[in-house]
Parts: C-alpha cells; structure tokens; sequence
C-alpha cells in the first residue's frame, strides 16, 4: 500500500487533543538535503537473504504491519522536546540482494551525516550489514568509536562464500571493520556453531548467551550495564543496535523469520531498552525478520512498534 493511503487509513480524524504518530510523521519519497537534525525512518520489505538461509518467508511484509501499529501510537507523555519525524518509504527492491545492501548503506550513511537519527525495520537481517556498516563509516569520518549490540539468537557470522544471505550479516562487517566494539546479547545454546562462537571471539567481540542472563542473579538491565557496557565512555563512543526479533520468546514475538520458546522477553527489555536509550542515546537502531504471516494478536509487530517509539521519544535529537 502507498505509504500516504496507509497513514490515511489507520485511525479515525486527527483529534488536537488526542494525536497519534500518524500526524506528526512526514511522508517523503526520498531522503532530501534539507532533513537535517531529525528522525528517519525507512524499511526494508525484502526477505530474500531469509529465504537463501532457509528461514520462514514473510518479512518483507513487515516494516508496513510495523508502521500500521506504530502510526496508532500516541507520543510519549514523558517527551518535552519538539521532534521531526520523516518516514522515507521502503527501500526499491529493483536490483540485486548485494545492489539493494549498497544502496540501504548509501541511504543510512546519507542520513546519519545529516545528523539525523536513524530508525530501519526489516525484512532480513542480512540487512544488518549494510545498516551498521554505514554506521562504522560515518563513526570513522567523525572520529568517534562504533558500539554495536547484536540482540538475537543467532550470531550471524556465517561465511559468506556462497554469498550473502541473513546469516552473513556480521561476518561481513567484523572482517571488514576492526575497530569496533561489538557485543552480542541474548545468543542461545542450540542454533549456533562453536566454531562460530570461536570466530566472533577471535574478532574481540563479547559474547552474552542467553543461558547467562537466565542465571544471572542480577535482572538484564543491571547486568547489561553494570558489567557489559562498563566500558561504554560517551565521549569516544557512539552507539547502535540491531534487533532481531528471533532474540525475543516466541510468548512475546510468535512472527519472525525462526522462533523459540526461549528467549527475552518484553518487560525485561523494555525498561533496558528505555534506559539505554536515555543514557547513552544510540544513533541508529535496526529492527530485522518481524514476520506478520506468524504473528498473533500483533504481539510482534506490537513489541516492534514500542521498541521504535522508546527510540523516538528517549532520545534528544
């Protein structure tokens, strides 16, 4: 659906007294000089790389069920700034998978230069790539330090040989960037080789399995900053965060591209989320493989939506 009849569609008339996102958001074709200091949007609603890596095809559906549940959102009563919000439609599905990652690269490095905050929704997490590697360029070019955190069940590091797919993702962007720190958080025992495991160490990345947040004796938001982002230092850093939406129990996210019955779950990143995001202010936040076609009673593409809107109206852009 165009994106300007979707937002025409979701709610009844605009209400002063009762806005929702679909009224302060700005529908534009393309990402123009002059949007500068804001918030983008864009989507990827291509799920290729799941189907080359044997996922559930779905996710290209999901950045529009996304916008759907984040559009009905009201602002959050706890945001006092004013903010601009441009939603620049969904990435051209015209060319090849490795064509389309080039152009999304050149789309997020064209928007975090523009000093805008940057908020995707896929589609695979092949995308993931292209995302933060944007990220560590732009980082590079104002002298600042990438921190990326990979929440999700699986490392996503396998080679490339065959080509790219959603399991590439970070194997592509630790070969080609090293001066990173990269932490993976919610990794679960069953889905990931150790030779994997043993590769993403050898890059010095960090390693959170889910098995050690379930038997940690602190709750995810004091673990995760009290000994995993320790060393996060706002001067030398900036942040970035690529969700997938398997890193969630199935309870919380029944449609992605592969679930589990374990996993994170909601409140505990929730209030994580909330707090990370005022604290250290992430630049760029991607959400990858929500699949409406196995979501029930939009739970995922709920959980989606909330994490975008913390993202929006936490920050201080």
């Amino acid at each position: 659906m165009n994106l300007i009849n979707l937002k025409n569609t979701l709610t009844k008339e605009s209400n002063m007294n009762d806005p929702r996102l679909k009224d302060i958001f700005k529908i534009v074709d393309s990402l123009t000089p002059d949007i500068k200091n804001s918030f983008v949007l864009t989507g990827y609603a291509d799920d290729q790389g799941v189907k080359l890596n044997g996922g559930r095809v779905g996710a290209a559906y999901g950045p529009d069920e996304i916008r759907k549940i984040l559009y009905k959102m009201t602002p959050s009563l706890e945001s006092k700034n004013k903010h601009s919000f441009f939603d620049i439609g969904n990435l051209a599905n015209f060319d090849s998978l490795d064509q389309r990652h080039e152009n999304a690269k050149e789309i997020v490095l064209k928007a975090l230069s523009q000093n805008n905050k940057v908020i995707t929704m896929g589609g695979g997490h092949d995308y993931g790539y292209p995302d933060m590697a944007a990220f560590c360029m732009w980082c590079k070019k104002n002298g600042k330090r990438p921190y990326i955190i990979n929440f999700d069940a699986h490392l996503d590091v396998r080679p490339n040989n065959n080509g790219n797919n959603s399991g590439t993702p970070f194997y592509r962007l630790l070969k080609e960037f090293s001066n990173i720190d990269f932490l993976e958080v919610g990794i679960q025992d069953w889905c990931n080789a150790q030779a994997h495991y043993d590769w993403v160490k050898s890059k010095g990345a960090k390693i959170l399995t889910l098995d050690e947040i379930l038997n940690s004796k602190l709750s995810f938001e004091k673990l995760m900053f009290t000994k995993y982002l320790k060393n996060f230092n706002s001067k030398k850093h900036e942040l970035a965060a690529s969700i997938d939406m398997d890193a969630f129990s199935s309870a919380f996210c029944p449609g992605a591209s592969q679930v589990f019955p374990t996993g994170l779950t909601s409140n505990d990143f929730y209030i994580f989320w909330k707090n990370l995001v005022i604290k250290y202010q992430p630049k760029l936040s991607g959400i990858y493989e929500f699949n409406p076609t196995y979501d029930q009673d939009f739970r995922g593409a709920k959980l989606a939506a909330l994490t975008i809107h913390q993202f929006l109206f936490k920050s201080k852009n």
